[in-house]
């Protein structure tokens, strides 16, 4: 810790950094790919596709093409997908941050 600085001190800094953050990321685009592979590195099913991020917590998945089996994908990739699209729009999302509740949770009231 640095010298003469509280840890209410360091929360404050790290919640108004991620205030500034959440502030400025209005959008982004990323393409990605989800494989289900076997142990050996066979690919069994593949996606690939735009993740699309809109502020405050909208994120979409268009996929540009699809490989493999459909049962694999339905059940391996989808899922996945839909895991992390949930977490940018729901509770997970925000029980990830710090913040000095969950080090302190008595002093949380």
């Amino acid at each position: 810790m640095r010298s003469g600085v509280t840890a209410t001190q360091i929360f404050d800094e790290l919640l108004a950094h991620n205030t500034l953050r959440s502030a400025a990321l209005l959008d982004y685009t990323s393409l990605r790919t989800y494989q289900v592979v076997d142990p050996k590195g066979k690919v069994h099913a593949e996606e690939v596709g735009r993740m699309e991020y809109r502020a405050p917590d909208q994120k979409t998945f268009v996929v540009t093409s699809e490989k493999g089996s459909g049962v694999v994908r339905h059940f391996g990739a989808e899922p996945l997908i839909a895991s992390e699209i949930e977490t940018a729009t729901g509770k997970q999302h925000h029980d990830s941050a710090i913040s000095p509740a969950k080090l302190h949770p008595r002093a949380a009231g």
